[in-house]
């Protein structure tokens, strides 16, 4: 990737603490992608940890604005559970710790790819594409009727992250298939 891990000034642009950890999403946020499983985690870990921040890169589908919002705004944590329109991604995913691959359906992610080729660990839910052996081997698989485990996953990613991980993870997916990241807008 052409923009190195590291956090690139995102934190102080999206004015989060400089260490604080973030969990990233990517996609359009409707209900197919997981944003109202991505706000929910993003609530239940947020309430508990003042150093853990969500960040959601792509347009709201209209119909889940009106829905996940509120509920960001009622529970004082909108510095944290941050829902962006498109933009470029790459620094974005350098400044992350964890990818949350939220979808209840998405055939094969290129978001994953960009993750892995960014180091990332990802937390996913199992049976819902075509990428469970790759998240399985660089990240962890839940079930997709088991908000706990997604909430223990994601908050193990964070601890876990181990440099040497994150090099083995860039290397084997730049060396298969190269730098996936596109960084163009959503």
């Amino acid at each position: 990737l052409e923009v190195e891990r590291g956090d690139n000034g995102v934190r102080a642009e999206l004015s989060l603490e400089p260490g604080t950890r973030i969990v990233l999403g990517v996609g359009y946020a409707d209900l197919r992608k997981g944003i109202d499983r991505f706000v929910a985690a993003a609530l239940s870990i947020c309430s508990s940890h003042d150093d853990i921040a969500f960040v959601w890169i792509g347009s709201p589908a209209s119909e889940t604005t009106h829905w996940f919002q509120p509920e960001i705004d009622a529970s004082g944590l909108g510095n944290r559970i941050q829902i962006l329109n498109p933009r470029k991604l790459a620094r974005y995913y350098a400044a992350a710790n964890v990818f949350y691959l939220a979808s209840r359906e998405d055939p094969f992610p290129s978001v994953v790819l960009e993750a892995l080729a960014s180091g990332l660990p990802i937390v996913g839910h199992e049976g819902t594409g075509g990428c469970d052996d790759l998240i399985r081997k660089h990240g962890v698989l839940v079930s997709q009727n088991d908000p706990m485990a997604v909430t223990d996953a994601i908050l193990q990613a964070i601890a876990g992250l181990a440099p040497r991980a994150v090099e083995l993870r860039k290397r084997e997916i730049i060396e298969q298939i190269g730098s996936p990241v596109n960084d163009a807008a959503l």
